[in-house]
């Protein structure tokens, strides 16, 4: 049995076998045959490989991007990285974390089909971080295995259900349609970003709209161009002298290499993220008939990507500014300070500058990025103490939505102790 839980875990945790998995569910309730569904099968993992593909040359990329600004402002903290806590917890409390994993995804499917949540969660990355953070909270307050994963389980199958459609309205406003959902932990924060671009109440007029696609006719070379100044501006802060020790080449045609690179990834993600949503939204519709009515996909917030395509820099930079003025903030008052997370900023924040964008306009999403920014530079503090008693050092826990959640369950314990 040891091996099926084993081989069985192994292969949902990757998001590529989870949709192709439902992919394949779809087709055959659609009787499409043999080849179609195979055609379909392997289309949807080629999309989302490429889309993990073209997430490892921007995360290549923004690690340097990470390490210079810390060499810059002469800091040692710590990166709240979702990998690194995933590696470590897996390596404490594997089975747990499984069983989480796989009692969330029951109740998230029966809840799309009992409840009015149609929402089929499947980012399989975001399900394993959350089982980590789950299961590391609940384990904190030497809770039995099978309670941590009665309770841990049913939480994260609520929250797959219930927070994409916290945001589905605001989604729909981004993509046009309501064909797909975002299902990615760090909701709190998109719902927090869309409710300040409703304060904010400045939607882009037409006008700027239109200067907006004559001046940036190709949003690849825009993004291109100001990751290479970007990179630039690192560079020079960290020092010349230091850029060419560690690269061996000139900070100058380093910073070319880097913005390209990322440019490169952004394309990539593109791509995969373009022929997902084209097999995915065919598939379901079987799936919707049959199995679960009016079932929605939730994907990761690079779905979005595709959409607003002007804001992912934007967002992305304002959302790393937050962060390094939480980082000096916090480093006034504290031995401890979280070093931004560029990937964390580069997806979670471009997705939050898109949701404040939706009512708010240009300046719904510079503010609502930066404000989750400073966000996620802060929030991951509070829960370090947990962290550190439960022998995870320089480990913090990285979404939004993981702190959120984490000090819930923190002060719902405390209460009843």
């Amino acid at each position: 049995m040891d091996w099926l839980m084993e081989l069985s875990t192994s292969l949902l945790k990757d998001t590529f076998i989870l949709v192709g998995l439902y992919v394949a569910i779809g087709c055959l309730i659609q009787k499409k045959g043999i080849q179609k569904t195979i055609n379909a099968v392997f289309k949807s993992a080629i999309a989302i490989i490429l889309m993990s593909i073209g997430g490892g040359v921007i995360g290549e990329a923004l690690l340097s991007l990470t390490y210079l600004f810390q060499r810059s402002f002469g800091l040692i903290g710590i990166i709240a990285n979702n990998e690194r806590l995933a590696a470590y917890t897996e390596t404490r409390f594997g089975n747990l974390i499984y069983s989480v994993m796989i009692l969330g995804m029951l109740v998230n499917i029966l809840m799309a089909k009992k409840t009015k949540f149609k929402y089929i969660f499947l980012t399989g990355h975001q399900m394993l971080y959350m089982s980590c953070a789950l299961t590391i909270m609940l384990k904190y307050y030497d809770l039995s295995n099978w309670l941590i994963v009665a309770i841990g389980g049913s939480l994260l199958g609520i929250m797959m259900s219930v927070f994409p459609a916290l945001i589905q309205p605001y989604t729909k406003e981004i993509t046009g349609k309501d064909h797909i959902a975002v299902g990615h932990f760090s909701t709190l924060g998109f719902y927090i970003s869309a409710k300040i671009g409703n304060i904010i109440g400045k939607k882009d007029s037409k006008k700027s709209q239109k200067i907006k696609s004559t001046l940036i006719v190709d949003n690849l070379l825009a993004t291109a161009i100001s990751m290479v100044i970007l990179f630039t501006l690192a560079a020079l802060l960290a020092g010349q002298s230091y850029v060419r020790d560690v690269t061996s080449t000139h900070y100058i045609v380093f910073a070319i290499k880097q913005g390209l690179y990322f440019a490169t990834g952004i394309y990539i993600i593109l791509t995969g993220v373009r022929m997902m949503i084209q097999e995915i939204i065919s598939a379901f519709k079987g799936i919707a008939e049959k199995i679960v009515p009016d079932a929605i996909p939730a994907l990761d917030c690079s779905v979005l990507f595709p959409y607003k395509q002007n804001l992912i820099v934007l967002g992305f930079v304002c959302s790393m500014i937050g962060g390094i003025i939480a980082m000096f903030v916090a480093g006034q008052n504290s031995v401890y300070v979280i070093i931004p997370s560029s990937t964390i900023c580069f997806f979670s924040g471009s997705a939050a500058g898109m949701y404040g964008h939706v009512r708010g306009g240009k300046l719904g999403a510079v503010i609502s990025a930066f404000l989750f920014g400073l966000a996620i530079g802060f929030l991951p503090l509070v829960l370090l103490p947990v962290m550190r008693e439960s022998g995870f050092y320089k480990v913090a826990m990285g979404e939004f939505d993981f702190t959120i959640i984490g000090y819930v369950i923190k002060s719902i314990f405390s209460w009843l102790n």
